[in-house]
């Protein structure tokens, strides 16, 4: 048992919308609400107590349980896993939903053809009396506390990032290209490149308009912004692992002024919008080879050019009297900026 990802979001509907929806075989008795006086306005009430503090942008939280296929699953057990986790993460006192999803699927966690069972928790960061819990390194507190649970319970354990130092046996292999497990952003505290594009104004409206058409007018809007969609290397050890479980590698998003960037396409994924290959293949069709090449010429170009613009920016001389003089007056540097 693990948690395998933890997605922050701004909407409680999508999200509940997602995990309770009628193709989801969720019955009655087979959930469980914390806090929540009517399951089926949940989301209302959620964003009624989320409203209460409003220097929180993002209030939902998405937190993925897995188990393995051959484990002894039940769903009281995934119910009082749940329990368990929120209060080790200090989420006890606010709202949230635990929702079992109880018919396996492929997944990261190792058991019979890679399958495994999951668990939705969608709780709200704001407390009903306001205050809100920040989720600081929110992914490894989890990782660790599952592991005390799971063993406190009698689940198998998978070794993590974080809970590893003493485990043995079968473990996840250490993330490769476009292989993020997890949330880098809580393991190291930098964003990874999709929590960057989410976050850039209006892009991912753009995503959506373009994807609405073609590949030709997605890949250019990935470009636009520098950013390059390919086929991850098959040399890695992440790679040739995958390649021994007939595991398939999607598409590989690159910050082409900074090929060390990247990530999977479907870290773009939400609970209720999905951007890997197989389902842009199945609205687009497939994607030549030749169609992703051209798209990268163009995202280097536009790196370059904006690497380019940068240099000569910080080249002009009036900028360079305002970085050696920063009494100066600003007006210089609007002037350089206008020549330019």
């Amino acid at each position: 048992m693990l948690v395998s990802k933890i997605i922050a979001s701004a909407s409680f509907s999508g999200l509940i919308n997602y995990v309770m929806g009628p193709e989801k075989g969720v019955g009655p008795g087979q959930f469980q609400a914390h806090n929540i006086i009517d399951v089926g306005r949940a989301a209302q009430e959620m964003q009624l107590i989320a409203s209460r503090n409003t220097r929180a942008i993002k209030p939902a939280s998405h937190i993925i349980m897995t188990w393995a296929k051959d484990e002894p699953v039940t769903i009281p057990k995934q119910l009082e896993a749940g329990r368990r986790l929120l209060s080790a993460l200090g989420l006890g006192g606010h709202q949230a939903l635990c929702v079992p999803h109880y018919e396996p699927k492929d997944g990261v966690v190792p058991g019979p053809e890679g399958r495994h069972y999951e668990m939705h928790i969608i709780v709200n960061r704001i407390h009903p009396d306001g205050h809100a819990n920040r989720m600081s390194h929110s992914f490894p507190r989890a990782e660790i506390a599952v592991y005390r649970i799971a063993n406190e319970m009698g689940f198998a354990t998978v070794a993590g990032r974080f809970n590893s130092l003493d485990i043995e046996g079968a473990a996840i292999e250490k993330p490769g290209l476009g292989a993020r497990i997890g949330s880098i952003k809580g393991q190291t505290g930098r964003a990874t490149l999709a929590d960057e594009l989410r976050e850039r104004p209006g892009f991912m409206d753009l995503l959506r308009t373009a994807r609405k058409n073609n590949w030709v007018s997605l890949l250019r809007t990935f470009a636009a912004q520098g950013i390059l969609i390919t086929r991850p290397p098959n040399d890695t050890k992440a790679a040739k692992t995958r390649a021994k479980r007939g595991l398939k590698r999607g598409l590989v998003m690159m910050d082409a002024s900074d090929p060390s960037r990247h990530i999977k396409l479907s870290a773009l994924d939400s609970a209720y919008e999905k951007w890997g290959e197989t389902a842009l293949v199945k609205q687009l069709g497939p994607v030549p080879d030749a169609m992703l090449a051209a798209a990268a010429a163009d995202a280097r170009d536009k790196a370059a050019a904006k690497a380019a613009r940068r240099v000569r920016w910080f080249r002009c001389p009036l900028v360079q009297h305002r970085l050696r003089h920063p009494r100066s007056h600003i007006g210089a540097i609007m002037a350089c900026s206008r020549q330019r």
